[in-house]
């Protein structure tokens, strides 16, 4: 049992008293680790809240891109003296641990049996209530933080990274136009793909750093008349070499008086190249691809359809969530670009849906978006 004087000094307790203090320390135990100890690991049964006491805690999370790929554990989140953990613990029974907690250094934590503890806010619903509002401003501040973190750091290396790479990009154009001298199939073929290549490492860059802003706002931050015809043809430009490799028919119906709407030429851009290229990608060499728009009064609908792979039924309520992977999927990539769609399209107050297969009998996938042709401003005039 640790003694309520030691309880005192952790902010989630700070609105316990004395009383209610002396009820919650006999479901709590002091315990000590080594260097490279695992307090809990990831997938076990959650049944302790632990509280840094001294030392430092490793937040590890087991990450695999696709269902082959090697998992590989990262630490996420680094806690020191007054950090909790285990949150899992105090939803319920039944539940695991998230992430696996690792000593970075020799550590004393405080253990509390979740348990009892629920047991006593049942009884307490007023410690309760104290306990989770303490829960929510750490967790929230805890997420406030590590988002602009991880927005900066991607930022900088967006921009180190990309440069160099745009410079490699250059090189390999100027050989392909035949300016370092005449080119043999075979070559022209290698550099287009390596061109390929540096394109789509760029396109990741440009994805990680695009999903790290939680605001939808700094998405669509430059508002301007967009022809999406032009943009479908920038768009088609940035597949053609995959396209060519698998020998793919690529359709494209857009009436003559498509009229423009209001956003983002840039991102709209990244929609549509996302939605080919992933088309591209998961269907068989010597396979078509359909995109079609279509005006429809105050909105304009759009559809890109394959005759590829398809995509399970139990993937489908997942399939634009970030970092996911479906199981039938072998080939590389980050699980990032129809998040990334989805982000873009709601940014721009509209909507984008999944059918798998699209039509009875028939194999492939039809991703549909709608896209208004006029934003609604809100009060602050973002969007102008």
């Amino acid at each position: 049992m640790v003694p309520v004087s030691r309880l005192k000094q952790f902010r989630i307790f700070g609105e316990f008293n004395d009383d209610e203090l002396q009820m919650l320390a006999p479901l709590s135990q002091e315990m000590s680790y080594e260097a490279g100890d695992f307090i809990v690991k990831e997938g076990d049964e959650a049944k302790y809240f632990y509280i840094v006491e001294s030392g430092r805690v490793g937040v590890e999370k087991d990450l695999r891109l696709g269902p082959h790929g090697a998992s590989r554990r990262t630490t996420v989140q680094v806690l020191t003296k007054g950090d909790g953990f285990g949150y899992s613990s105090l939803i319920g029974e039944d539940y695991a641990y998230g992430r696996s907690a690792v000593c970075l250094e020799p550590t004393t934590v405080i253990r509390i049996d979740s348990a009892g503890l629920r047991d006593l806010l049942d009884k307490n619903p007023h410690l309760g209530y104290h306990l989770m509002k303490q829960l929510a401003l750490i967790i929230s501040s805890r997420l406030g933080s590590t988002t602009e973190t991880m927005t900066y750091v991607l930022s900088i290396l967006s921009h180190e990274l990309k440069s160099p790479l745009a410079a490699v990009d250059s090189y390999l154009q100027v050989m392909l136009g035949g300016f370092t001298g005449e080119l043999t199939a075979k070559q022209k073929q290698w550099l287009e793909r390596s061109s390929q290549r540096i394109k789509e490492l760029g396109n990741l860059m440009s994805n990680l750093l695009d999903i790290s802003r939680a605001d939808t706002t700094e998405i669509v931050s430059h508002v301007e008349k967009v022809s999406l015809a032009d943009v479908v043809r920038m768009s088609l430009d940035d597949i053609r070499i995959a396209a060519k490799e698998k020998q793919m028919d690529i359709r494209v119906e857009i009436p003559d008086d498509l009229p423009e709407i209001e956003g983002s030429a840039s991102r709209l851009r990244q929609v549509f190249t996302n939605l080919l290229s992933n088309s591209v990608k998961f269907t068989p060499a010597g396979g078509w691809v359909h995109l079609k728009l279509k005006d429809e009064g105050d909105h304009i609908r759009g559809e890109v359809t394959d005759n590829g792979i398809g995509i399970p039924a139990e993937d489908l309520p997942r399939i634009f969530d970030s970092f996911y992977r479906g199981r039938n999927v072998e080939e590389k990539g980050s699980g990032l670009g129809l998040s990334i769609v989805r982000k873009i399209i709601e940014a721009h107050q509209g909507k984008i849906w999944v059918e798998s297969p699209y039509e009875e009998g028939q194999p492939g996938t039809r991703f549909t978006f709608t896209l208004p042709k006029r934003l609604e401003r809100t009060e602050r005039g973002e969007g102008e």
